[in-house]
């Protein structure tokens, strides 16, 4: 064992380009987590809101349809509208996410004016 120097350095080598590879595949990954996370995250508030929102056309008839406005929830523009569909209160939010990509979520609602349903 007189001249173990360059094993050592072929072994940190190797060792090194594991983990390199590991990194450049985990990032991208957990990256990506995140950004999903987000957007789930950024969706149930907003569907929150709306549903929020659409309680009080349902559960007063001080308003008439379609009504339109727009709200920032955590630095984001959301548009909600609510609109008659049948009987039903259509309450719809439309924003654009993190990707920049436009997203719309819709709820329907029976009115207390059409009475509950059985």
């Amino acid at each position: 064992m007189p001249n173990e120097k360059g094993y050592l350095f072929v072994e940190v080598i190797a060792a090194f380009s594991v983990f390199m590879t590991i990194m450049v595949t985990l990032i991208p990954i957990i990256y990506q987590i995140k950004v999903e996370e987000h957007l789930l995250h950024q969706q149930r508030v907003i569907e929150m809101k709306l549903h929020d929102n659409l309680q009080t056309y349902l559960w007063t008839s001080d308003y008439s349809l379609p009504v339109s406005y727009q709200l920032y929830i955590e630095n984001n523009s959301i548009t909600f509208t609510f609109t008659e569909h049948q009987k039903l209160v259509k309450g719809c939010a439309i924003w654009s996410d993190v990707k920049n990509e436009q997203q719309k979520f819709c709820l329907y609602g029976l009115p207390c004016l059409y009475g509950l349903p059985a």
